[in-house]
């Protein structure tokens, strides 16, 4: 009888809060909520209430409240609903345009606080877990002191910032720690600058970045740590820079990595393990560089490579099972000089 009673209980419980759920989900279009003290009810509760919920509405009130992502981000994966979310908010995101503006504004300080006060409105007129793009292309940010650089990616940090775009910026260096308040960005443009180098930790508080735009700038080393809280990291452009090695262990926390980009470097080497923990890496560009040779098993750990780009290089020969740990490689681009049965010559 006591059992019943609380089955009872608890049934009580569930229907008075699909009564709450499914308030909030009418009024879905003004202010979604989950019911305030759902996150405190018993795994049982909350699992049959989820279990009455479309997935269509998981999925909206996972996009319009960040209390309903944090409670219920575990029962969104389990139903491979957490990618559809994301990709959702990515396309649903507003774009803030001050591309090549710098010039409109009397100061910089005037120009700033344009930039923040756009992206103030935004997270107003929406609300503040909206996604916002953010461009800054082309307004010459290379000529403020490191201070002022800081002090304006710190306002910027306080918004959801998914996307930076920061190319043809003039920039030749970036103080250490200036993209640390930006915990949510997905992709970072920094191509086209005048970068010469870069600080080790310049991107360790971009823990869900996914795509990293570097190329075509006047690099010249890396640090052998800089990638490594990149965990989410899909696509790195490295390319038309001035490369002429690189740190064995550079790209060992990289385990979602599908594209890396090194053509048109001055790279004369590789060390033989810099490829080893890439298991999802499917396309490596290394064409226009100045490799003379390459260590047989440079490739062993490339299961899933699709696409390997080798041509323009100063290689004479390689080794006979070079490409024998690549069992699903498609395409070869190389010179015709290896006389490999894979090889495709570029026209």
């Amino acid at each position: 009888m006591e059992r019943q009673i609380k089955y009872t209980k608890s049934l009580i419980i569930i229907l008075a809060l699909l009564a709450c759920f499914g308030q909030a989900l009418f009024a879905m279009e003004e202010t979604p909520t989950l019911p305030g003290n759902f996150a405190k009810l018993s795994k049982y509760e909350q699992d049959v209430i989820i279990s009455l919920l479309s997935d269509s509405d998981l999925v909206r009130l996972a996009q319009t409240s960040r209390q309903a992502r944090q409670v219920l981000w575990n029962k969104l994966e389990k139903k491979q609903l957490k990618a559809a979310i994301e990709l959702s908010l990515w396309e649903g995101r507003i774009k803030i345009n001050f591309s090549n503006q710098r010039l409109s504004y009397p100061t910089f300080d005037q120009f700033k606080q344009a930039v923040l006060n756009a992206l103030e409105k935004t997270a107003q007129q929406h609300h503040p877990e909206q996604w916002i793009s953010l461009d800054l292309i082309s307004n010459n940010l290379g000529s403020l002191s490191s201070k002022e650089l800081k002090e304006f990616f710190q306002y910027i940090a306080k918004y959801n910032v998914v996307e930076l775009d920061l190319d043809h910026n003039q920039l030749t260096s970036l103080p250490k720690n200036i993209f640390n308040g930006l915990h949510n960005l997905r992709e970072l443009y920094l191509f086209t600058n005048r970068l010469t180098s870069l600080p080790e930790n310049i991107f360790n508080g971009l823990p869900k970045l996914q795509r990293l735009y570097l190329f075509n700038n006047q690099l010249n080393s890396l640090p052998e740590k800089i990638f490594n809280n990149l965990h989410n990291l899909r696509k790195l452009w490295l390319d038309d820079n001035q490369l002429a090695s690189l740190p064995e262990k550079i790209f060992n926390n990289l385990p979602k990595l599908q594209m890396l980009e090194l053509f048109n470097n001055q790279l004369t080497s590789l060390p033989e393990k810099i490829f080893n923990n890439l298991p999802n890496l499917l396309d490596l560009n290394l064409y226009r560089n100045r490799l003379t040779s390459l260590p047989e098993k440079i490739f062993n750990n490339l299961p899933n490579l699709r696409e390997l780009w080798l041509y323009d290089n100063q290689l004479t020969s390689l080794p006979k099972n070079i490409f024998n740990g690549l069992p699903n490689l498609q395409e070869l681009y190389c010179d015709t000089v290896h006389d490999h049965e894979q090889c495709i010559t570029p026209s």
